[in-house]
């Protein structure tokens, strides 16, 4: 049986990709630091929620797979949660930082370790701020090309090791993460949730074997700029 685990599905992307999953009753096991999820994923028998601050590498290490995953599943690892910030290179506090990196990066590479046994496929959502970095976006967009990095080489080398992997790299979404940051942002032409998550599940229904490399989904409004 294959499973689907997600980072981030209290809100935004990871919502929307376990809502739609559900829908095709997929088993979803999601992990969000908030234990505050959608009434209609709480509420089916196809989703499972794990409360866990991604930022706290230690909890995460000693997160049990045996107890979420019988020893014949098969695990789609969807990569989504992403911390997240305006800062400029030079005075960001290290803490923030250091929790955008747990985040965005280290807990992504713990996870696949935690469930190298079970792997069938992996998906980043990624960022065009890996590929191109964006101002006033530093430590975002260092994180997320380190996260960028780490995926092309899990690619090449996950062909010897009976899984795949692909990244998607959004442009600008609407999102409720906008509404935590304090900079006034014109969203207006911003890619929809549900059009990613659309094309997270284009990318969980292909066939084993299959690799999309870089896969980069634009609003108009990025177009010109990336």
């Amino acid at each position: 049986m294959t499973k689907y685990l997600i980072t981030g599905t209290s809100s935004g992307l990871g919502e929307g990709i376990a809502l739609k999953l559900i829908k095709e009753k997929k088993n979803v096991i999601g992990i969000s630091t908030s234990n505050v999820i959608n009434n209609e994923l709480l509420e089916s028998a196809f989703y499972h929620h794990l409360t866990l601050d991604l930022s706290d590498l230690k909890k995460l290490a000693s997160l049990d797979i045996s107890s979420i995953f019988s020893d014949s599943d098969k695990v789609c690892l969807i990569i989504n949660a992403g911390q997240f910030s305006f800062d400029d290179s030079i005075s960001i506090k290290f803490d923030i930082a250091e929790r955008m990196f747990n985040v965005n990066y280290h807990s992504a590479v713990m996870l696949i370790k935690l469930a190298k046994m079970h792997l069938e496929r992996v998906i980043f959502i990624n960022s065009i701020s890996g590929i191109n970095s964006q101002f006033n976006q530093s430590q975002y967009s260092a994180s997320k090309h380190a996260l960028q990095a780490y995926s092309e080489v899990l690619a090449k080398e996950s062909v010897a090791l009976d899984f795949d992997v692909m990244s998607l790299n959004p442009g600008g979404m609407r999102t409720p993460l906008w509404g935590k940051v304090l900079i006034d942002v014109d969203q207006t032409s911003f890619l929809e949730v549900d059009t990613v998550a659309e094309t997270v599940l284009f990318l969980c229904a292909l066939p084993p074997n299959t690799y999309i490399k870089n896969l980069i989904l634009l609003p108009s409004s990025d177009v010109c700029n990336n």
